[in-house]
């Protein structure tokens, strides 16, 4: 068991101040880093799968699996902070929204309410990070936009300014591009040339 721990050092190796710490402590460190900076946002889950799941297995990995006796507060502790008090984030409506959702999943989980791990907490909360991430997604269909749009852009122009602001004549009797009675003539139209009014 030693030379394991060893080895895992030699790939992991700790900050110096922190070797000293049991792994109660570590494992403390992951849950107050993990308060300090979850924010929900619906169009960014990406950094929220990287600010619990990757942190927390990263955690898993390096520092090691979380001791018997502290399973219990310390999958509380992280599955708690989207709304921990330390948070800044937690009492945002995205952040309270995300913490229902997870605690009714947790509450209706039988494999986590009959044994609580790390690997399971992570299972459900990345489903509700796909979930959320789906809804975002129906969401914008819904609205019109695509993923490529961002949340900036959609506000601009509405479709009515759009056409307003493209097209700044007013219709007249007759176009001089195409002949037409009651046309607006087209901004790129050539007044001079072989195109004149036909």
């Amino acid at each position: 068991m030693a030379t394991i721990t060893e080895a895992l050092e030699e790939l992991y190796t700790l900050l110096a101040e922190h070797k000293h710490l049991d792994f109660g402590s570590r494992w403390q460190q992951v849950i107050d880093r993990s308060v300090s900076w979850i924010h929900i946002q619906s169009y960014n889950m990406a950094q929220v799968q990287r600010d619990t799941i990757q942190l927390w297995n990263s955690a898993s990995t390096m520092i090691g699996p979380i001791p018997h006796s502290m399973n219990t507060r310390v999958l509380m502790a992280l599955a708690q902070s989207f709304t921990h008090r330390d948070n800044p984030h937690g009492n945002r409506n995205s952040n309270i929204a995300f913490q229902h959702d997870l605690d009714e999943r947790l509450e209706a989980d039988d494999e986590y309410q009959a044994n609580p791990s790390l690997p399971r907490l992570c299972y459900l909360v990345l489903e509700l990070i796909h979930n959320w991430e789906k809804l975002e997604m129906q969401s914008r269909c819904m609205n019109g936009s695509t993923s490529s749009q961002s949340s900036a852009d959609k506000g601009k122009l509405s479709k009515p300014d759009k056409g307003r602001n493209q097209i700044k004549d007013p219709p007249t009797s007759h176009c001089q591009g195409c002949n037409r009675d009651h046309h607006r003539t087209h901004p790129d139209f050539n007044e001079r040339g072989q195109w004149d009014g036909f």
